[in-house]
Order: structure tokens, then C-alpha cells, then sequence
């Protein structure tokens, strides 16, 4: 999933972050952290599209297959990644009164 790829990606180790001698348990370990890190280069929804083009897949849950973002964040990741496909939904707000 590109979003799981991309919080690997921004908690990877940092060199920096830790000074000093690492055992060589902590460097296989950040090793295999950064290989599955890689920062993604596009989103890639591909495997959650249906038959149609804009549909998803039946029986998909929420918050584990997709993750719903408001539209001003979903624009700038669009923005700076590109990628798709799109799945636009409409969202509905509930008021208790």
C-alpha cells in the first residue's frame, strides 16, 4: 500500500539521528528498514480499482485496504506524487443536535 511505504519512508533511520557506534543487529535492522522504505514515487491505487474505471473493489474495508483524506490534503499529495487511479467520494457530515 503507498500510503504504508510512504510512513515507512519518513520514519526510516536517519544517520544522523543517532550518533555514535551501531551493533551490528542496528545495522541490519536499519538496512532492512531502508529497503522497505524506498521512497514511493507515485500513489498506486491500482489494486484497489473494480471492474469500472473509478470503482472500487467489492468487500474493501476502511482504514485497512484505503484510507479517506480530506480533499485539501489528498490535492497535495496528487500534487507532488501524481499517480492514481482517483476515487472520489463524497463525504457527509453528522450533526448531533
Amino acid at each position: 500500500m503507498w500510503v504504508l511505504s510512504r510512513k515507512l519512508y519518513i520514519d526510516s533511520p536517519k544517520a544522523s539521528r543517532s550518533p555514535g557506534k551501531k551493533s551490528c543487529h542496528d545495522m541490519e535492522v536499519i538496512a532492512a528498514v531502508k529497503f522497505l522504505a524506498e521512497k514511493p514515487l507515485r500513489i498506486d491505487n491500482s489494486e484497489l480499482e473494480g471492474e469500472f474505471e473509478g470503482e472500487l473493489l467489492p468487500n474493501i474495508i476502511r482504514n485497512h485496504h484505503y484510507l479517506l483524506l480530506s480533499e485539501v490534503l489528498w490535492l497535495r499529495l496528487y500534487a507532488i506524487y501524481g499517480g492514481g487511479p482517483v476515487f472520489e467520494r463524497v463525504a457527509v457530515s453528522k450533526s448531533i443536535v
